[in-house]
């Protein structure tokens, strides 16, 4: 079975794909925690941590 993953909201080109943290010794796992954009250019992230959402927009600068 093939998932589609929606396209970044801020490049609109490249598709954001989820990350899964799977606990560890302090909690159990959460399925889709982060979303990354593909394009490591584009830099758009976002993050679901205890029950805060954060997102960031801007341009990595560091080369990764």
């Amino acid at each position: 079975m093939m998932t589609e993953f929606p396209k970044c909201p801020r490049c609109k080109e490249f598709t954001i794909l989820p990350l899964s943290d799977f606990g560890g010794d302090s909690g159990g796992s959460v399925q889709y925690k982060a979303w990354i954009c593909m394009d490591q250019k584009c830099g758009w992230t976002l993050r679901i941590d205890k029950g805060t959402i954060s997102f960031t927009t801007t341009r990595k600068t560091n080369g990764i």
